[in-house]
């Protein structure tokens, strides 16, 4: 599962004391870990988290902390191993606390899962970072470098692969974002069935099932449903940001994704003059279906 790991190196209780880089940035963080549904990456030792607490008893605006912090304290771990970020073009690595990078390091485990942790910014650490969407990490254990992404906190959902990396139904709408002046600018975004909004990634495959018996068409909409054989987790990095987080094929007509029913989901994007364009020729057979990225049939008065 992929989880989020804060770039926070002050004490928790400096997010109320309004003289403070830190001043505010947990809450933030809290509120961001609510709306995208991900859970932290503990990065707290237990007796520093206590002293927190005993500083903060008297303090009535910290019911956030109060509530959130005891989800960052980490518990006792067997291996001694570290992850630096590289934070800058030269090598050079910022200072970040040991407990910090075990966390992170903790984290990536074997390092098959490139999608966790996101590492997570502040806009007052900025001059720490690269401007990239992704940062190389340096595991004590390991002889090459991790790539992992990197998202600014105020930033997250216009990031470039905080949000597709974990939705295959987006995975690379920016890869065809509308062109300038376009008056139609719908994303390149694969219809997602509404029973799944909300479901993550991890638990994806055990509710398609059942998505697929009821149908690609609910309430007049229809909807793009993999077929069985597909696993999310099974992609690699490279197919999944190539805009092929699906199964993918050819057809005389153009490539796209393929769906449960066989059917070929291939994009039309605007042309010269078609201002009213970016929708999904699916092709079914000889013939092809008119949908747009929310599932209307534009075929359908």
């Amino acid at each position: 599962m992929t989880r989020l790991l804060l770039d926070f190196p002050w004490a928790l209780d400096e997010d109320v004391n309004g003289d403070s880089k830190g001043f505010g940035v947990f809450r933030r963080f809290v509120n961001l870990m609510t709306e995208v549904g991900l859970e932290p990456v503990p990065f707290i030792e237990q007796e520093g988290y206590a002293e927190i607490m005993e500083r903060l008893r008297h303090n009535n605006s910290t019911a956030h902390i109060y509530r959130y912090g005891r989800h960052l304290i980490r518990m006792a771990r067997g291996s001694a191993s570290i992850a630096t970020p590289v934070t800058d073009d030269v090598g050079a690595q910022a200072p970040f606390s040991d407990t910090w990078k075990r966390a992170l390091r903790d984290e990536m485990g074997s390092c098959q899962n490139w999608r966790t942790p996101q590492i997570v910014f502040p806009n007052s650490r900025i001059d720490v970072w690269p401007n990239t969407p992704e940062v190389s990490v340096r595991c004590s254990d390991h002889q090459e470098p991790e790539i992992r992404v990197l998202v600014p906190l105020e930033r997250y959902s216009t990031h470039r692969f905080a949000i597709t990396d974990l939705d295959p139904w987006r995975a690379s709408e920016w890869i065809r974002r509308p062109p300038p002046g376009n008056r139609v600018n719908h994303p390149y975004q694969l219809p997602r069935p509404p029973n799944l909004v909300g479901v993550p990634l991890e638990q994806l495959a055990e509710h398609l099932e059942a998505i697929r018996q009821a149908g690609w068409e609910i309430h007049g909409r229809f909807y793009y449903i993999p077929p069985p054989q597909w696993h999310p987790l099974e992609v690699d990095r490279a197919s999944w940001r190539e805009g092929r987080a699906f199964p993918w094929r050819d057809t005389p007509r153009g490539s796209g994704a393929v769906d449960y029913l066989d059917a070929v989901w291939v994009w039309h994007r605007a042309s010269a003059g078609l201002v009213g364009e970016r929708h999904w020729d699916v092709q079914i057979g000889d013939d092809h279906r008119r949908i747009s990225h929310n599932g209307r049939d534009l075929d359908r008065p």
